[in-house]
């Protein structure tokens, strides 16, 4: 995420206050929703267990979306 991103990301959190959003925003986000998803899934799949849902990882998602 932090190679194929390196178009889209940089200064997304600062934009992230601003008034005025852009697409990068939105895709930031939304990579970033995925990718620390996927941490908890890879790291402590049992948060997702124990509520009966499978542990998914989205990495490719994350990585293909961010270029």
């Amino acid at each position: 995420m932090i190679w194929s991103g390196r178009p889209v990301l940089p200064g997304r959190v600062e934009r992230l206050q601003a008034p005025h959003r852009d697409m990068n925003t939105l895709i930031a986000v939304g990579t970033g929703a995925a990718y620390l998803y996927s941490l908890v899934a890879t790291f402590a799949p049992g948060v997702f267990a124990g509520a009966g849902h499978p542990a998914d990882v989205y990495y490719e998602s994350v990585s293909a979306s961010s270029r």
